[in-house]
C-alpha cells in the first residue's frame, strides 16, 4: 500500500486510487501497468529513483508479512544461504531488515533492478556466488520473477500475499504457487534434498 500511495504522490495524483481499483491495478504485471497508467516510458526510471527515495523516509510503517522470520530462521537454521534481488534500493532494504530485527538472514542484497532486469541480475548472483542451478529457487511476489527464474534455469516459487494476486502469479506458471510462509518454508526446505 505504501508503493500505491508514494506513486500518487510523484504523479501529483488529485485523488487516491480506491481499494477496488487497487486490487484492479494489483492484476497487471510490470509492462501493463505503465500501458495502463499510461506512464509515458521515458518517465519511469525517474519515478524509480524518486520512489525509492520516497519509500526511504516511509520504510517505518512497512510490516513484515507474519510468519516470515520464522520461515527465515527455519532455512537459515538448515544452511540455507539467502540473498535478496530487488528493485528496491539497497539501503532501504537493510533499513527495514535491521528496523525489525532480521538483518542476519541474508548473505547479500542486490538491489536498483530496473524493473524488466531482475533475470539479467538472477544470472549475475548466481554466478558470483558459485550457487547450483539445480538447487535454487527464486522467491518472488511478482509474474515477472518467475518469467526470470524460468530464464536463467531454477526453480520460480510465487508468494501470494505481496504485489500481483494468485491469478496474475498462476498465469505465468511458477514450478509452485504459495499462499502462506509455511507452505513456502516447506517447499524450500524439500527442494534442497
Amino acid at each position: 500500500m505504501t508503493s500505491i500511495r508514494i506513486f500518487e504522490k510523484l504523479t501529483k495524483k488529485a485523488e487516491p486510487y480506491p481499494e477496488d481499483e487497487i486490487v484492479r491495478l494489483k492484476g497487471y504485471s510490470a509492462f501493463h501497468l505503465v500501458r495502463e497508467l499510461r506512464i509515458k516510458p521515458w518517465k519511469v526510471p525517474w519515478l524509480l529513483v524518486r520512489g525509492r527515495a520516497q519509500m526511504r523516509r516511509k520504510m517505518d510503517g512497512i510490516e513484515v508479512f507474519k510468519g516470515m522470520e520464522d520461515v527465515l530462521k527455519a532455512l537459515q537454521a538448515e544452511g540455507i544461504q539467502m540473498y535478496i534481488i530487488s528493485s528496491n534500493s539497497p539501503g532501504n532494504i537493510r533499513k527495514l531488515l535491521k528496523d525489525k530485527g532480521m538483518d542476519g538472514y541474508f548473505k547479500h542484497i542486490y538491489g536498483n533492478v530496473g524493473i524488466f532486469g531482475k533475470s539479467k541480475m538472477l544470472r549475475r548472483v548466481i554466478e558470483r556466488n558459485g550457487i547450483d542451478l539445480a538447487t535454487t529457487s527464486y522467491v518472488g511476489d511478482e509474474g515477472r520473477d518467475a518469467e526470470a527464474a524460468k530464464r536463467v534455469g531454477v526453480r520460480a516459487v510465487s508468494v501470494t500475499w505481496g504485489y500481483n494476486n494468485h491469478e496474475v502469479l498462476a498465469r505465468h506458471d511458477p514450478d509452485v504457487l504459495v499462499d502462506t510462509p509455511d507452505q513456502l518454508r516447506d517447499v524450500l526446505l524439500a527442494a534442497r534434498g
